[in-house]
């Protein structure tokens, strides 16, 4: 792909994505340089043109994660290359490592079905032991319920139970799932796989979206687990949830 770039009120180009890399790492082309790629409307300032994408439009305030500190800074601070948003400290060594390495830190590696599995897997082992004491202090207190006037036991007291031990069943995998992706971007399962829930531009995730997703998961586990299959045929490896939350499961 050739680029162009505006300098003193000209035209220089054509450059190619190394040669672009260069200018950048070099201060020659800044954030707010204006750029221009052949099928490109417009030209547009750099830190709102993303090289892998073709052109990705970034809110002036929308903040951003860096890829090298994952500090988080507003887009017009930052500036992006193939994807990766990088902050003005970050920039040198950033550019150096792709110069030396022609590889950037924000090319996503997807993770596959099997090991999601066994990660969610190591999870549901985790869930079971709050689960089991539950259950075991349930089964206490469980008992009929009699009505005198009618003389015959009602089930209606052991199905309460029932329902409470579900719903604090589902109450325990929110908070413990919204509060490892939100807190760490991964479960206790996803961080022994080397596994971590992104945006798709490499971002963290905020608790509101981790809390988004994980009530997502329980559609992807009712519909026969559909859902979290589709995850093996996806070619970003998504699964219900993450096309839901708009995320990505990827390796470290």
């Amino acid at each position: 792909m050739n680029w162009y770039y505006a300098q003193a009120g000209k035209q220089e180009g054509p450059l190619n994505d190394a040669q672009l890399a260069q200018m950048v790492a070099m201060g020659t082309i800044t954030a707010q340089t204006l750029v221009w790629h052949e099928g490109m409307a417009d030209w547009l300032p750099y830190a709102r043109v993303s090289v892998e994408e073709g052109l990705a439009e970034a809110q002036p305030d929308s903040p951003h994660a860096c890829t090298e500190c994952q500090r988080s800074f507003p887009a017009q601070d930052m500036i992006t290359f193939r994807g990766a948003w990088v902050c003005a400290e970050c920039k040198p060594r950033f550019f150096q490592r792709l110069q030396e390495s022609g590889e950037t830190a924000s090319q996503l590696v997807y993770a596959g079905f099997w090991v999601r599995f066994v990660a969610k897997f190591l999870d549901g082992l985790i869930l079971a032991i709050p689960s089991l004491v539950i259950s075991t202090l349930f089964s206490f207190t469980s008992s009929p319920f009699t009505n005198p006037s009618a003389g015959d036991d009602v089930n209606f007291f052991p199905l309460l139970l029932q329902g409470i031990q579900q719903l604090l069943g589902i109450s325990i995998t929110l908070a413990y799932t919204t509060w490892f992706l939100g807190r760490y971007g991964a479960t206790p399962g996803k961080m022994a796989m080397n596994l971590k829930v992104v945006r798709p531009d490499g971002s963290p995730l905020s608790y509101q979206r981790a809390l988004g997703r994980t009530a997502a998961e329980y559609i992807s586990s009712i519909i026969l687990c559909i859902g979290y299959i589709i995850a093996a045929f996806d070619e970003e490896k998504r699964s219900l949830h993450d096309r839901i939350a708009d995320t990505r499961v990827v390796r470290k």
